[in-house]
């Protein structure tokens, strides 16, 4: 491979950039599988060994060197699927920065494509010809960059690929957040960050010999990207892709390929877990083999101890263990994973007070399953050498012990910053603690450290103020969300708005898909969450299914609901407010 580097494979993290590791990995062995195709859980309909996967890479990379500049960003507008995964390997191997988007289907889809554009400014769009049309229509004043079909690139004469200039300091991508407000921010991740981040995410995993891996993650979130993209390319393992469409039609088909394909390794939130066991049938569950399943992890929204105890008692008989469940803690700004790593039994579930939690400090539960109790699950302790603090958000001194704060991390996966925003990166990558050099990155997320496990318990500007009480939004969300039968689970969002002179809290839920928008739904809301916390919403919003808006992982983007909420802009069915 011209200008590959002679280096131990072993070593990953010695390389100056992931292309240079998969050009030593290449040249040990080529054929080795890299990614498989699945479809309804079963079927293999494509594959890529490593060399096969690189070479059209090269092809890629060879074509946009001769049309961009090392720098250069690239928009990559692909459905999920091994297409994707070509184009945005040839932007690594370009030297160019790939930015992942996703296509356009809709128009709140193509507003969001719009604005990464309009932000990222590329120099090319690389696409396949099926997703030209939604590129074409959601084009806007400004977006002028030329688009380029992956088929004909790959079917063109070749041109010559040259090795870039790549350190650890090189920005391998922007990974572009929806997050809970309405502007994406672009974090740039570095190829020294890539590295690092896989470094963390074995030590977590802990399997020998590593993989087979399957899942269903989309390519345009961290942990899809990160996890289940670039990290097996790291380990050498092979990995089982599905869309996240199938999953979402069919639960049983992420379980399915677990089984066919011996996956040692899957992970997905907790939603996913949760709907597993309210959508598989007995009948699937008896063609399941899960007892292969070594680590299930389970992150990007609040990881539920009664969802875990549901799924292991669900797929006891399948095989599943436990001990598999691997709760974990992470965010884009810090490349993908913070927390995490193997134990020998089960996840810690810590039964606090919820009245001392609410007041920022930590209590044991007088009685686990008591009315003022609050179950939190351990998601890890800092992994590699990162440095993870607890911090008082107001002075920015540490917590003491017992003490809820602002978790702050800094350590090498820490991104260089958000794309062209320098005032945001000050204030979010710039922290400083006293008496500790360097500076940290604030990751906005309320949590604690006991006995040297990170338990987290929600985002600082999710935490709801009323009558003189704290209040968590996911506590809400999740006594609202129980409290009838024709409530999705899940599809929730609570947050604070002033109105009269006041703070109210609201509540918007989504229905199940058909039921109706019954006067009691609400009704057992407003019980629900009274009995559970002892306050009541000032309004309640049930929605149309679907229509919650939700990041691509899945979580709830607040935020947002709040401000389609001020400016009636929910697709509601029903709503109620005392004001």
């Amino acid at each position: 491979m011209t200008g590959s580097l002679e280096a131990s494979p072993d070593a990953p993290r010695a390389f100056p950039s992931l292309v240079h590791l998969l050009a030593a990995a290449e040249e040990a062995d080529a054929r080795r599988p890299a990614f498989t195709y699945v479809e309804r859980g079963d079927e293999a309909v494509a594959s890529r060994r490593l060399g096969e996967l690189l070479g059209a890479a090269r092809v890629v990379a060879a074509r946009l060197q001769a049309l961009t500049s090392p720098g250069d960003r690239v928009l990559v507008v692909f459905p999920h699927g091994l297409e994707f995964i070509e184009a945005f390997l040839g932007c690594l191997l370009a030297g160019v920065v790939a930015v992942p988007a996703v296509p356009p289907q809709d128009r709140r889809a193509a507003e969001s494509w719009a604005a990464v554009a309009r932000a990222a400014r590329p120099s090319a769009i690389l696409t396949p010809k099926s997703v030209a049309p939604l590129v074409e229509g959601a084009r806007g004043p400004g977006i002028l960059a030329p688009v380029l079909f992956l088929e004909d690139v790959l079917a063109a004469e070749a041109l010559p690929w040259r090795l870039p200039a790549l350190g650890k300091d090189s920005v391998a991508y922007l990974q572009f957040t929806s997050g809970s407000t309405g502007t994406p921010k672009g974090v740039v991740v570095t190829h020294g960050n890539l590295l690092h981040n896989c470094g963390l995410l074995r030590e977590a995993l802990d399997v020998v010999p590593a993989g087979p891996l399957v899942s269903w993650l989309p390519f345009f979130h961290d942990w899809g990207l990160l996890g289940c993209v670039v990290f097996p390319l790291f380990m050498g393992m092979p990995c089982y892709l599905m869309s996240p469409a199938e999953f979402l039609y069919a639960p049983a088909r992420w379980l399915k390929a677990i089984s066919r394909f011996r996956a040692r390794i899957s992970c997905a939130p907790n939603f996913a877990y949760e709907a597993c066991c309210q959508r598989i049938s007995e009948s699937e569950k008896a063609s399941f083999d899960l007892a292969g399943w070594q680590v299930a992890m389970v992150g990007a929204e609040p990881v539920r101890s009664e969802t875990l105890e549901r799924f292991t008692a669900s797929f006891r008989a399948c095989g599943f263990r436990p001990e598999a469940f691997h709760p974990s803690y992470g965010l884009a700004e810090a490349s993908l994973i913070v927390s995490g790593g193997r134990r020998r039994g089960p996840p810690l579930a810590l039964a606090v007070e919820r009245r001392d939690l609410e007041a920022r400090r930590v209590a044991p539960a007088r009685a686990a399953s008591g009315e003022g109790a609050r179950t939190l699950v351990g998601c890890g302790h800092p992994l590699g050498d990162q440095r993870l603090r607890v911090v008082d958000a107001e002075s920015r001194a540490p917590c003491g012990p017992g003490e809820v704060g602002e978790i702050w991390v800094s350590g090498d996966s820490v991104a260089a910053g958000y794309w062209e925003q320098a005032e945001e990166t000050g204030r979010t990558f710039g922290a400083r603690l006293d008496g500790e050099e360097g500076r940290f990155l604030r990751t906005g997320d309320l949590g604690f450290l006991w006995e040297g496990e990170l338990f987290l318990c929600g985002r600082a500007k999710d935490v709801i103020i009323k009558a003189g009480n704290n209040y968590f939004a996911e506590d809400v969300e999740r006594s609202a969300g129980r409290s009838h039968p024709s409530l999705r689970s899940g599809c929730g969002a609570a947050f604070a708005v002033e109105a009269e002179g006041a703070e109210r809290l609201v509540i918007v839920h989504e229905l199940e898909f058909g039921c109706r928008a019954d006067p009691a739904v609400v009704g057992s809301i407003q019980k629900g969450v009274f009995a559970d916390l002892g306050v009541l919403a000032d309004a309640v919003v049930l929605l149309r299914p679907g229509s919650l808006p939700k990041t691509t992982s899945g979580k709830v983007r607040r935020q947002r609901a709040r401000t389609l909420f001020l400016g009636e802009e929910l697709d509601a069915v029903s709503s109620w407010r005392c004001w």
